[in-house]
């Protein structure tokens, strides 16, 4: 399932250290058809990557 594999590797990541996070939309996949949750996703991406360019 999607799902597995995304706590996996959100996992394996969190075990080596490297810094992640984890975003769970449950009844989405690849892409965010609901509006709310693309903004939702949206707002999180732009945050991290913030994070990591400032």
């Amino acid at each position: 399932l999607v799902e597995s594999e995304g706590i996996a590797t959100f996992t394996a990541l969190q075990r080596r250290g490297v810094p992640s996070e984890m975003l769970y939309l449950p009844g989405e996949n690849h892409h965010c058809l609901n509006p709310q949750n693309s903004v939702v996703w949206h707002e999180t991406v732009m945050r991290w990557i913030k994070s990591w360019t400032e």
